[in-house]
This record gives structure tokens, sequence and C-alpha cells, in this order.
């Protein structure tokens, strides 16, 4: 069984460009375009990792973060940002985030 990943960005561009290269990789991807859509589909099914943008139009991904982890701490989080600051990347890890990208990044 393919291990599932939640792709969570407001920008369909990159939400679905993620999710395809994922999808071609072999794994399980659902998407999410803002934070109370990612939780309730975490609350549904158990994602192996969420790919999270920390900029999203209905809450600050930061906020969120430590929700998605009580819901499984076996989560691995990787929080995404196109506004990279230091401290924002030491929040997110702080939050327990496994690791912190700036966007864009390269998808391979």
């Amino acid at each position: 069984m393919a291990e599932r990943i939640l792709v969570v960005d407001d920008d369909p561009t990159i939400r679905q460009t993620v999710a395809e290269v994922l999808i071609r990789q072999g794994y399980d991807v659902r998407q999410a375009e803002d934070g109370a859509s990612a939780l309730r589909q975490a609350r549904d099914q158990p994602f192996a990792l969420v790919l999270l943008d920390l900029r999203l139009p209905d809450v600050n991904g930061l906020e969120i973060l430590p929700k998605l982890l009580e819901l499984d701490d076996r989560t691995l989080v990787v929080a995404m940002t196109a506004y990279p600051e230091i401290r924002t990347a030491i929040s997110s890890l702080k939050a327990g985030a496994y690791d912190y990208l700036n966007k864009p990044f390269d998808l391979d």
C-alpha cells in the first residue's frame, strides 16, 4: 500500500504540481487548499507526510501544525513558505515540523 501524503497549499498550481510529481512516484496523494480542509482530511485518515504551506487563507500553518501532530504523532510535517524568515523556520521546527522548505523549491 502506498504511503499517504497530504499537500496543503492555497496556490493551485503549486499544490497540483507537487501532487502530480508525488503520484508519479507511487504515493497516495490528497490535496487541501486551506487549513480547515487539511485538518478535516487528517482526522479522516492518517498521513505519513504533510507538506504544509505556512500562509493559508484561513489560518497560519504554524497554528495547525501542532493539531496535525496531535492527530497522529507519527506524521512528518514539512513546512513550506514563499516568505522565508529565520524566525519562521525556527518556530516551525520548534512546533514539531520535520523540515522547512523555501518556495519555489526543486522538485527533484
